[in-house]
């Protein structure tokens, strides 16, 4: 455990907070609920077996005129733990991930610049 001391502003005591030492591999997690577009496909590569799916996240709000926004944002999701969810991952099933979001950007064919979110996904709750 290590020690940290630090100062409480409005009493002027200190205050000593023992805290572990904690060595995270990255700190950027995502937590998204959404529904699943269509049903989960098991992909291959050349060493591995993973599922693919798509999952989107509705949200809504109103602006400063009072209307009501809806937006949507979808995430291609990727999980290789396991090819046993696959077949319970279907369309319209809301779940929750959690993962790293991983951002990249393409030019289609027409030349035109695009980018997309992937969700790594390192846990799945039905």
């Amino acid at each position: 455990m290590k020690r940290f001391a630090c100062q409480k502003e409005r009493t002027g005591r200190s205050l000593v907070i023992l805290h572990p030492i904690v060595h995270f591999k990255s700190i950027q997690m995502a937590q998204i609920i959404g529904r699943i577009v269509q049903d989960a496909i098991v992909r291959k590569t050349k060493k591995r077996e993973f599922i693919s799916f798509t999952l989107v996240e509705n949200y809504s709000y109103k602006n400063k005129a009072g209307e009501q926004i809806k937006e949507a944002t979808f995430y291609d999701c990727a999980y290789w733990r396991s090819t046993a969810l696959a077949p319970y991952l279907k369309k319209g099933m809301k779940i929750l991930v959690v993962g790293r979001i991983k951002a990249t950007a393409y030019t289609t064919k027409q030349g035109e610049l695009k980018a997309s979110l992937q969700l790594v996904a390192q846990d799945i709750q039905l």
